[in-house]
C-alpha cells in the first residue's frame, strides 16, 4: 500500500481491469503517463494493445505521485545544457519540452498558467541571467521579473529575480493519467493492473512476457505473447530487460501538502529554485505543495526505492524553505507527506526509441523526475513511428543507440 499523496482522494477515472489476453500486437509494460498515453494513441488507431502494470491502480505510480509541475526545459537550466552539450543540442532538447507541453494542453491534460524559475543565490542569479539571454536569442517568450516582482506577483519572499515562462503550467497527475487510461480502454486496449513482468523470453518471432499476479500470491506465472513490446516502466525494467540494467536507477523525491486555510494564499503557478532542487505549486484547491531538498542527504537520495519513507532531514529542509519563502505558510505543519520514486538515467536524458538491434522493442522511460516535461511527446513519437514509420521528431540524443 502506497502512502497517500495530494491526489489520492481525487477520482482517477480508471477503466475496470481486464484479464490479460494470450497475446497482443503491442504489449506496453508500465501504466504511468507514457505507458497510458502510447496505449491510448495506438488503440485509437485500431492497434491490438495490452498494458501491463504491477500496481493495482494505474493512477498510483511515480508520475501520479509528482507535484504535477509541467515545466519547460530540463532540470539543468538552458545555460548549463549549452555549456555541457553545445547550443544546437541544448536548444533542441529545450524545444522538445515545449512541444511536449503543447501536446499536454492539446489533450486537455494541463492548465497553462505559466511557471516561475527563481534564483536563490548569487550563482543562481548568474545562471538565470545567462538562460534568459539564451531563450531570448532562441525567440522564446519569457519575462524577467525582479526580486520585488517575484514577491508581489508570486507571493514569494527572500528569493532573487525570476524567469517567468508562460508555456509552463500544472496538472492533476492522478486524474490526467486516469483519463488516458480510460481513453485506451474505450478504444479497446486491455488494461491489466496488478500484474508484474518478471521475465521475458523469445518464442519464434514473438516476445513472451512472464507475469506475477499480485492479487493471487503463489499462483502460477501467467504469460502474454507480444509482436512488439514498449518498455514504459520504471527503474525495475533492468531486472527484466538487461539493456536497462546499468542505465536506469531510482531517486527518492519528497513532498508535502499544506491544505487551504483562511488568510493563506498559495502561489498561482509552479515555482522552482535552488537549481531545481526545490519546488512548489498550488494544489488546485487553495493549498500549497512543496518539495525537493534531496541535497540534504550525502547521497542525494540516489538508489532509494522505498516510497513509504520520508527522511526527516529532507523533510525539515522542505519545511525551512516554506517557512522562509512563503508568507504565513511556515507556521502550519504539513497536512500530508509523501515520497515519489523517480527513475533517472545515467546521463540525465530520457530513453526513447527502438533498442539497438531490436526494432520490435521500444524504450519509453527514464524521465529523471520530469515525466510531465517529456512523456507525452515521447509517447506520441513512438506511436507515430509504429503506425506510419518515418524519422523521429525527437532529438537524437534521446535515442537508445547513444549508449553504443
Amino acid at each position: 500500500m502506497s502512502t497517500p499523496t495530494a491526489w489520492s482522494a481525487r477520482p482517477a477515472l480508471l477503466a475496470p481491469p481486464r484479464t490479460p489476453p494470450a497475446g497482443a500486437d503491442v504489449v506496453v509494460v508500465g501504466g504511468g503517463l507514457a505507458g497510458c498515453a502510447v496505449a491510448a494513441l495506438l488503440a485509437e488507431e485500431g492497434v491490438d494493445v495490452a498494458l501491463i502494470e504491477r500496481r493495482a491502480d494505474l493512477g498510483l505510480g511515480g508520475g501520479a505521485r509528482t507535484a504535477g509541475l509541467c515545466l519547460p526545459g530540463l532540470a539543468d537550466a538552458p545555460s548549463r545544457l549549452v555549456e555541457a552539450l553545445g547550443e544546437e543540442v541544448g536548444r533542441a532538447l529545450f524545444d522538445a519540452t515545449i512541444d511536449n507541453l503543447d501536446l499536454l494542453e492539446e489533450h486537455g491534460l494541463m492548465e497553462r498558467c505559466g511557471a516561475l524559475f527563481c534564483a536563490a543565490s548569487p550563482l543562481e542569479e548568474e545562471e538565470l541571467a545567462a538562460s534568459r539571454a539564451l531563450l531570448e536569442a532562441w525567440d522564446h517568450p519569457i519575462d524577467a521579473w525582479t526580486a520585488a516582482e517575484v514577491e508581489a506577483r508570486a507571493g514569494l519572499r527572500g528569493w532573487g529575480s525570476g524567469r517567468f515562462d508562460p508555456r509552463g503550467g500544472r496538472t492533476q497527475p492522478r486524474a490526467a493519467i486516469g483519463a488516458l487510461a480510460q481513453r485506451a480502454a474505450a478504444a479497446g486496449a486491455a488494461l491489466c493492473p496488478g500484474l508484474e513482468v518478471v521475465a521475458a523470453s523469445d518464442e519464434g518471432d514473438h516476445r513472451v512476457l512472464h507475469l506475477v499476479d499480485h492479487a493471487h500470491p503463489g499462483a502460477p506465472l501467467q504469460r502474454i505473447q507480444a509482436s512488439l513490446v514498449v518498455w514504459a516502466g520504471d527503474h525495475r525494467l533492468g531486472l527484466v530487460e538487461p539493456f536497462f540494467l546499468d542505465k536506469l536507477h531510482p531517486v527518492r523525491l519528497q513532498q508535502q501538502l499544506r491544505r487551504a486555510a483562511p488568510g493563506l494564499v498559495a502561489p498561482r503557478l509552479p515555482v522552482t529554485a535552488q537549481f531545481s532542487y526545490a519546488w512548489a505549486s498550488p494544489d488546485g484547491a487553495g493549498g500549497l505543495i512543496s518539495g525537493g531538498c534531496r541535497w540534504a542527504t550525502p547521497h542525494l537520495e540516489v538508489m532509494e526505492a522505498d516510497e513509504e519513507i520520508s527522511v526527516p532531514v529532507v523533510d525539515q529542509k522542505i519545511q525551512s524553505v516554506v517557512a522562509g519563502r512563503f508568507e504565513g505558510w511556515g507556521a502550519r505543519p504539513p497536512d500530508l507527506r509523501w515520497s515519489t520514486i523517480a527513475t533517472f538515467t545515467c546521463d540525465g536524458l530520457p530513453i526513447v526509441g527502438p533498442l539497438p538491434g531490436r526494432a520490435t522493442e521500444q524504450a519509453l522511460c527514464g524521465w529523471n523526475g520530469r515525466p510531465w516535461s517529456w512523456a507525452m511527446l515521447a509517447a506520441t513519437d513512438v506511436a507515430e513511428r509504429l503506425l506510419r514509420g518515418g524519422p523521429s521528431r525527437l532529438p537524437k540524443q534521446l535515442h537508445p543507440s547513444r549508449f553504443l
